[in-house]
């Protein structure tokens, strides 16, 4: 099969979730024999005219970067005009049978609609909420959530206030842009139940949603180690956290919970980026503050380095203050036998059993965690449990989430049309005249759960 992947960024220039993921999955479907190619951006402020790089990875993907243009939502018409321009030479070049857009920040809302007046099935993942909101996270300046764009209105009124009067014209033209994205997918695949729900109050039709949870990669020499006992913890708690580390994944409320919990000696890893430095010198600052907390700020990491990481970590933390559409780094800690305290926000609720293989937390109430910290580190015979229980969590491999994805491509081919169809969707997800799409009151759900001849590449003619 020939596949195109596309992600905003992906390995070297950046190595979080949406890059990793791509990188994971360009690989499984490359040892299946398919020819995998993927479109990915470079911003740069130069050249000021995007152009190509074609990095072809052994034993792995074609890689195709777009540099230069400079870079963001603000992005020049020339420059979104020279970017498709761009895109339409790699499906020229590459002839797929299905393009997979995996994320389009950097890119074009019309990559999709290109895709599919070139004849390739158009199969979306929903990785965050960046087809719903430009800071991809759904969390207004002031902390609070966001039900939602309503058409770009609620953009202009808070995050974006102090744009001039006319630039409600737009985020409405955002929003109608990524909706359009929505009704050319073939299939939508979200990665948890939640961002299923949420798209489906959005006026995405149930039956083009389909869940696949996100695969957790597992290196051949660590499994037999996984298939062992649960490890025992030793005479200091440590405790994890994983990912970026930015205001809104929450690591100061860690911190304040630590506070109020009094422990004692205990340690705490914050492993991942740090882009924020003022962040940073918060955190450090406030850890100075708790007696007997011995805190380090990790930096980034090679994923292939995580099972030492973690291999003395008796609990992981995901104290995130926005709606998580998914959590790999939730459960590269569950199959691990690390138990996780996470935000009952989101996604997060549905990789947990409260009191199996963790617990669940509201974010905005610190002394709850902290009450949770007390419970893990006096309570006995609690963390063996729990470290039992998260060794027995139902997790899939990148290797088991590849064949459920690669069936989805195998269904949109089957189901496509003859001929090739090339309709700008407006507003309307499921049609091409506009019309009012009810906006989902998602402040609850948010904190509580989660004729012709079809086209053919030449060498198919």
């Amino acid at each position: 099969m020939r596949i195109l992947l596309t992600a905003h960024r992906f390995p070297p220039d950046a190595i979080a979730g949406v890059e990793r993921y791509t990188q994971s999955l360009a690989s499984e479907l490359t040892s299946r024999g398919d020819c995998v190619h993927v479109v990915t951006r470079r911003p740069a402020m130069e050249p000021n005219s995007p152009g190509v790089e074609v990095e072809r990875i052994a034993g792995g993907p074609t890689v195709h970067r777009f540099v230069g243009g400079g870079g963001g939502d603000q992005d020049a018409p020339e420059v979104r005009r020279k970017l498709e321009s761009l895109f339409e030479g790699v499906l020229a070049w590459s002839e797929p049978e299905v393009v997979h857009i995996n994320h389009l920040g950097d890119l074009s809302p019309r990559f999709a609609e290109i895709a599919r007046c070139r004849g390739a099935e158009v199969v979306l993942s929903l990785h965050d909420f960046f087809l719903v909101c430009a800071h991809a996270h759904l969390r207004r300046p002031t902390g609070e959530l966001c039900d939602g764009p309503r058409r770009g209105k609620e953009c202009h009124r808070t995050c974006f206030a102090s744009t001039a009067p006319s630039g409600l014209a737009r985020w409405e033209k955002r929003c109608d842009d990524y909706r359009s994205v929505l009704g050319q997918a073939g299939r939508i695949i979200c990665p948890s139940r939640f961002i299923a729900s949420y798209f489906e109050a959005y006026g995405v039709p149930s039956e083009r949603l389909q869940v696949i949870p996100n695969g957790v990669s597992i290196p051949p020499d660590e499994a037999p180690e996984l298939a062992s006992q649960p490890r025992q913890g030793g005479p200091v708690l440590q405790l994890v956290f994983l990912g970026t580390v930015v205001a809104h994944k929450g690591v100061h409320m860690i911190l304040e919970a630590l506070s109020r919990a009094a422990l004692g000696a205990v340690r705490l890893w914050a492993i991942g980026a740090t882009p924020d430095p003022e962040y940073t010198r918060l955190l450090r600052k406030r850890a100075e503050r708790i007696a007997g907390l011995e805190f380090r700020l990790y930096g980034p990491y090679d994923p292939r380095i995580l099972p030492l990481l973690l291999r003395d970590a008796d609990c992981a933390i995901v104290p995130s203050l926005v709606a998580e559409s998914f959590s790999i780094t939730t459960r590269e800690a569950l199959v691990r036998s690390v138990p996780v305290l996470a935000s009952r926000l989101g996604a997060l609720p549905e990789a947990i059993q409260d009191g199996e293989n963790g617990f669940t937390f509201n974010p905005d109430q610190p002394e709850e965690l902290a009450s949770l910290l007390r419970r893990i580190a006096t309570e006995p015979g609690l963390l063996r449990r729990l470290r039992g229980g998260a060794r027995a969590s139902r997790t899939l491999t990148t290797a088991q989430h590849a064949d459920l994805v690669r069936s989805v491509y195998e269904d949109v081919l089957s189901r496509s049309s003859r001929g090739t169809i090339c309709v700008r969707t407006e507003p309307g997800i499921t049609g091409g005249v506009p019309g009012p799409v009810a906006q989902p009151g998602w402040l609850n759900v948010l904190r509580t759960r989660h004729g012709g001849r079809r086209w053919k590449p030449k060498s198919a003619r």
